[in-house]
């Protein structure tokens, strides 16, 4: 709000009597965020005191001109101003429907955002304000004239004869002024009203008179309040907090009507059905008709069921389940129970839960899970393939599992089980864990900095860090590792430097280290026997390959893919030079010796002095070109030598 303009000083002459002089001193140039009501304050009789207002209101096209209607409205009148960065503004209408988030762009007409690729929007089509700082009032109405980004020192001025903006003028003297009225909290209002309505929407639910009636209140209150130019900050703030109360309070309430034999529902019924409570015991044929039958149920309540173990596979692959209630009575949540519940967020696992089975919750919606003090076993992949996984925590009293900065440990810290998939920073590993398993840490692309691994490590399960390609830096593996398992660090680009596979490895899978495109080094442990599939697959910065192995392990398909044969150095025992040299694939090298420790490969364009290294009468001369013997090329001292331009 009170940085200074620079570059250019524009002479502003308007008919709001604001001088050249006092625009230099006045005017600043506005950053920052709100919702407005925007009003044109010049002198033009048929537009003064005109709003902005959308065309797609009146029914017009997605590209007709922006208007000025004579009033503030309720529809298409509230606009959201964001900070682009640099200065720059986007101008975005906050409601109306369809006409929701619509910009003010191209040749100053409106066009639907979802249209708009967000690269050329910031670049090409988003503005400059500039407020007059003596003229703001105390409620936070700014005076301010808007240049265009889109073509350059495009002001926006009405027209003569419509109640149309263009940005025909190209000097600020001539531009048009507005006033920003601030509507506070109008998008939290027009939010509310939106879920409220909603809500009252529903008649798979009772809720009660009286709260019904209080939530009516509230929402006529903001109705009357968000076309409203004088609200103040904070009766705005009290409204929203009031209407969120009210909106609580009531869906709390609401009641589904229990069922106790979901045979007697019709197959209509059963697919109608968006909210369902089961009292009573359920069979093996209830689940089952929830899964497949039930399509559209979004809330599920069993807190009346009398059950104590989820069966296995009971709502898997129910896509559009959102809540479900268990019972206090379930101890175990069987196999694959909420498998491919991708609208699952959140659920509440009963206090005497014990038992969680293999791929429960795997690749459902989950956002976050807390686990009780009385779970005492979990399978395999429980939380497998949930992106959208950043919160796990464990109770404090759990004798079995504990958890640490959204990270799932065995209660000793031996064996990391899962890390969330949105955990962000640094993965610290504690001292003393012996264990990662299988996709542990599968698609944390949040994770950063330089992996440690604990001195203490002897095993890294499949896929344990698999695409993590915010982590950085070089990649200790300790000695005591024996197993590296498929794709363990797969897509791990950003690791880099030397990568050293301990001398007692007894087994590293296919894809293990598959497009670590920074590595320049891989040594190999003497007891490796063969490189499985694609192990170092599109490794392409590769420049030495060091191996103690006498016998050339063998090759899989793609083991060594993307790595170049011709300046990539071998370097193995003298005794097995013969060996490597006539293997499959390692043959295919050009550069091996026995104690070499690996050139810098030359990679930066540029000119250069070629000088020959070996043995004869050309030993240390240079390369030059002699063009009056027509010779192409011969050996001279460097002041008759040829600079020769590399490029790579």
């Amino acid at each position: 709000m009170r940085k200074r303009l620079l570059g250019t000083v524009f002479l502003f002459l308007c008919a709001s009597g604001i001088s050249s002089s006092s625009y230099a001193a006045a005017w600043k140039q506005f950053t920052g965020h709100g919702t407005y009501a925007i009003q044109y304050v010049g002198e033009e009789p048929h537009v003064k005191n005109h709003y902005l207002s959308n065309p797609l209101v009146a029914g017009e096209g997605d590209w007709a001109s922006v208007k000025m209607s004579s009033a503030y409205g309720y529809v298409a009148s509230a606009w959201t101003i964001n900070d682009e960065g640099g200065g720059y503004m986007s101008v975005c209408n906050t409601q109306g429907g369809a006409n929701e988030g619509d910009v003010i762009i191209f040749a100053s007409q409106i066009r639907i955002s979802i249209a708009a690729n967000f690269t050329t929007y910031k670049n090409n089509q988003t503005f400059k304000i500039w407020y007059d700082e003596e003229a703001q009032s105390g409620d936070g109405t700014l005076v301010c004239s808007f240049l265009s980004n889109y073509e350059a020192n495009r002001y926006w001025v009405p027209s003569s004869t419509t109640p149309t903006l263009s940005y025909r003028t190209s000097t600020m003297e001539n531009s048009a002024l507005f006033k920003l009225i601030p509507l506070y909290y109008h998008n939290d209002m027009v939010k509310w009203l939106h879920r409220t309505d909603s809500l009252l929407q529903d008649v798979e639910k009772t809720y009660p008179a009286d709260l019904k009636t209080a939530l009516l209140r509230e929402r006529e209150n903001i109705s009357n309040m968000v076309p409203a130019l004088d609200n103040t900050e904070s009766e705005a703030g009290a409204a929203v907090v009031s209407i969120r109360q009210a909106f609580e309070a009531y869906r709390a309430a609401g009641k589904t009507e229990t069922i106790t034999d979901l045979s007697q529902l019709t197959a209509e019924e059963r697919a109608g059905k968006v909210t369902l409570a089961v009292s009573g015991p359920m069979s093996g044929s209830d689940f089952r008709i929830i899964r497949d039958e039930m399509y559209n149920l979004r809330e599920l309540d069993l807190s009346s069921v009398t059950l104590t173990s989820l069966p296995d596979h009971a709502f898997s692959g129910h896509a559009s389940l959102r809540k479900v209630v268990l019972p206090a009575t379930c101890t175990r949540i069987g196999k694959a129970a909420f498998l491919s519940c991708a609208s699952l967020a959140t659920i509440a696992l009963p206090d005497g839960l014990t038992e969680i089975g293999n791929l429960a919750f795997a690749r459902s919606g989950l956002t976050e899970i807390a686990i009780g003090a009385n779970v005492h076993t979990m399978g395999d992949f429980v939380f497998d393939g949930c992106p959208a996984l950043a919160h796990i925590t464990v109770d404090g009293t759990n004798s079995r599992y504990c958890a640490e900065e959204d990270v799932l440990y065995n209660k000793e810290k031996t064996e990391l089980i899962k890390c969330a998939p949105l955990k962000a920073g640094g993965l610290v590993l504690p001292e003393g864990l012996r264990r990662i398993d299988a996709y542990a840490c599968a698609g944390c692309t949040a994770l950063t900095g330089t992996l440690v691994l604990p001195s203490t490590m002897d095993y890294i399960g499949n896929y344990a860090f698999d695409f993590c390609p915010g982590l950085t830096g070089g990649l200790a593996i300790p000695s005591t590792v024996k197993h590296i398992g498929n794709g363990a660090f797969w897509g791990c680009e950003g690791i880099e430097d030397t990568l050293a596979l301990p001398a007692q490895m007894d087994y590293l899978g296919e894809r293990s280290f598959g497009y670590l495109n920074k590595i320049i080094r891989i040594d190999l442990p003497e007891n490796l026997t063969s490189l499985r599939k694609s192990v170092f697959h599109n490794c392409t910065k590769v420049k030495q390959i060091t191996s103690s192995v006498l016998q050339p392990p063998a090759v899989e398909s793609f083991a060594l893919h993307g790595i170049d044969r011709t300046h990539t150095f071998v370097d193995v025992p003298e005794e097995a030079l013969a060996a490597y040299r006539t293997a499959e694939v390692w043959s295919e090298f050009r550069n091996y010796d026995a104690v070499f420790e690996g050139y810098d490969r030359l990679e930066t364009s540029g000119s250069y002095y070629i000088q020959y290294v070996g043995e004869g009468v050309n030993k240390n001369k240079f390369l030059t070109f002699n063009p009056s013997s027509a010779a192409k090329a011969t050996f001279a001292g460097l002041n008759e030598a040829s600079v020769w331009d590399l490029e790579f």
